[in-house]
C-alpha cells in the first residue's frame, strides 16, 4: 500500500582509494614535471658540451697553427746558425783559437739539437691537423739503417755503447717514405743511446708475410708496464724527472709512431725495467705494397 516494508543498505569506506587516485594523480603530476625538467637540464648540457667542442677545437686548431708558426719562424734562423758555424769550423785548426773552436762546436751542436725540436713542432702540427705528407717509394733497407747507424756511430762511442752494425738482408725492400722511415730508425737509435749507460744496441730487419719488421734493441734500463702505455703520447714523456729531462720535449716516440701509421705499419715496444728494451715497426714490402706516387695522411 505504498509503505516500506524494510530498507537494506551497504556503507563503503572509500577515504583510501580517494586518497591513493589523489597520490597517484600527484606523482603523475611531479613526473612529468621532473621529465620536463630533466628534457632542459639535458638540452643545456648538451649545448655546453657541443660549445666545450667547439672551443676546444678552435683552440687545438690555434695550437696547431701556432706550433707551425714557431717551427717555421725558428727553422730558418737556427739553420742559419749551424750552417755558419760549420762553415767556421771548417777552417784550418790554426787559424782558430782552441777555445773559440770548443764554444763553436757547442753552438753548433745546440742550434742542430734546437732545430730537431722545432722540427717536431711541425711535425706534430701536420699530425694534428691531418697535412703529414707521407711520399710512398721502394726504399732499400739496409741502406736506410746502415746511413743512420754510421750517424749515430760517434753519440754512441762518446756514451761507450757499442753500437752494432744493422744485421738486414740483401735487397731488402719496403714500400716507404724514405725520410720519415729514416727520421723514425734515428728517432728510436737515438731513444736507446739516451737511456743505455753501458752494453750494447742492436738493430736488425726480417721479413714475415709481406712485411718488415725493424728492431732497435739496448741493454739499457728499461721501462716499467705502466710506463708503456704512456710513450707514444705526445707531451707526456716518462713520468720520473730524471727521464722527462733527458726526453726533453716528448714527442719522439709519438711522431715516430704517426708516421709509421701513416705508411701503412704498425710501432711497439717490449720492455722490462733493468734489461733494456725492444723498439719496432713494420713497413710493407714493396712487391706487396700497394704502389702510389703519392699518398696523404
Amino acid at each position: 500500500h505504498g509503505e516500506p516494508l524494510r530498507m537494506i543498505g551497504i556503507h563503503l569506506d572509500i577515504s583510501d582509494r580517494k586518497a591513493n587516485e589523489q597520490l597517484r594523480r600527484e606523482l603523475e603530476a611531479a613526473l612529468r614535471n621532473n621529465q620536463e625538467k630533466l628534457q632542459e637540464l639535458v638540452r643545456l648540457q648538451t649545448s655546453k658540451l657541443i660549445e666545450a667542442a667547439d672551443a676546444a677545437e678552435q683552440g687545438n686548431r690555434a695550437k696547431n697553427a701556432l706550433l707551425a708558426n714557431v717551427g717555421r719562424e725558428l727553422g730558418g734562423p737556427l739553420t742559419t746558425l749551424a750552417d755558419e758555424c760549420a762553415m767556421l769550423l771548417q777552417a784550418d785548426p790554426g787559424e782558430l783559437p782552441r777555445p773559440v773552436r770548443e764554444r763553436l762546436i757547442r753552438i753548433c751542436e745546440a742550434s742542430r739539437l734546437l732545430s730537431e725540436r722545432t722540427g717536431r713542432l711541425l711535425d706534430v702540427s701536420s699530425i694534428e691537423s691531418n697535412t703529414l705528407e707521407v711520399i710512398g717509394t721502394p726504399v732499400d733497407v739496409r741502406w736506410v739503417l746502415e746511413e743512420q747507424c754510421e750517424a749515430m756511430q760517434e753519440r754512441a762511442h762518446d756514451r761507450g755503447i757499442e753500437l752494432r752494425a744493422p744485421q738486414c738482408p740483401e735487397d731488402l725492400v719496403v714500400f716507404a717514405d724514405r725520410a720519415r722511415f729514416g727520421q723514425v730508425v734515428r728517432e728510436l737509435l737515438d731513444n736507446a743511446i739516451r737511456f743505455t749507460d753501458r752494453g750494447h744496441i742492436g738493430v736488425q730487419a726480417r721479413t714475415f708475410d709481406g712485411w718488415v719488421m725493424i728492431e732497435v734493441q739496448d741493454t739499457g734500463v728499461g721501462i716499467a708496464p705502466d710506463q708503456q702505455a704512456t710513450l707514444f703520447h705526445a707531451f707526456l714523456p716518462d713520468t720520473d724527472g730524471q727521464l722527462r729531462l733527458q726526453q726533453g720535449l716528448g714527442l719522439g716516440l709519438s711522431i715516430s709512431r704517426a708516421m709509421v701509421d701513416a705508411m701503412g705499419g704498425t710501432m711497439g715496444v717490449v720492455s722490462k725495467p733493468g734489461r733494456g728494451s725492444r723498439f719496432w715497426f713494420t713497413l710493407p714490402l714493396a712487391a706487396s705494397a700497394q704502389r702510389v706516387s703519392a699518398t696523404r695522411h
